[in-house]
Formats: C-alpha cells, structure tokens, sequence
C-alpha cells in the first residue's frame, strides 16, 4: 500500500519552483518548514496511538492525512488534531528561547512562521485542526 499520494504532481512542483524562484528572502520555505513541523506532530501522534504510519496526501491545498477508516475515541482525536499546533508552538518557543543567546531576524521569521501556523489551522474552518478539535471536544461531551 503507497504510504504517499501526490495530488496533481505537475501542477505542484510548478506552483513550489514558481514560489521559490520568487522568495528572496527564504519566507516561503520558511512556511514550508513550519508546515512540515506541523504534519510531524500529526504523524508522532499517529504512530503512537497505532504504532504505524498514515497515507499522506500532498496537494496544491497542503499536507493531510487520510483517516477514512481509522478509529479514535475522542480524547486521542483531540491529541491527533491538536498534535499540530502544539508542534508548531514548541518548534516557535524553543526558538525564541535560543535566540535570547544569538539573535537573528531569520531566526525570528522562523518563530514567527511556526506560530502563524499553528494559530492559522487553530481556525474551526474546513478541514482545519481547529474544526477537529471542536469536534472531538464536542463529542467528548
């Protein structure tokens, strides 16, 4: 079983070179860091509740994992979806952390992305961590 899907693969690497040819500044891959930071708090999660990995999807809309057909109660649905943020944030804090002793604006650009992601997918919207933790805090009712 492919544990990788790739969604329109042309397509996706012309919009990531067109996107990294246009980033002076190193911005985008910084995102990009950030997101695969973000999906490797997912996959740990995962791994731990399963002791296996996903299929993971990666399309123009981002990196996801397809959980049609697992099973998760609701507290490990609410770790699973919140593995992400809580990733991106202790990726953010500890560089703040380090930049106390070396200073540096790619440094602080990188903290800054770590958190712009994680409070971004915080939002209850679509396919969101933020609607999965809803869900999960709603269901555990």
């Amino acid at each position: 079983m492919k544990r990788l899907r790739v969604r329109h693969p042309v397509l996706l690497l012309a919009g990531l070179v067109l996107l990294l040819q246009r980033d002076p500044l190193g911005l985008v891959r910084m995102a990009l860091l950030a997101s695969v930071l973000h999906e490797g708090g997912h996959l740990a999660v995962f791994w731990l509740y399963k002791r296996r990995w996903p299929v993971l999807t990666v399309s123009m809309r981002g990196i996801g994992m397809e959980l049609r057909g697992e099973w998760f109660t609701p507290a490990q649905q609410l770790w699973l979806a919140a593995a992400g943020p809580l990733a991106n944030f202790a990726v953010s804090a500890a560089v703040c952390l380090f930049l106390q002793h070396k200073a540096s604006y790619a440094g602080y650009f990188f903290a800054c992305a770590n958190l712009c992601v994680g409070l971004f997918n915080l939002l209850p919207l679509g396919r969101l961590d933020g609607r999965r933790i809803l869900q999960a805090l709603l269901q555990g009712r």
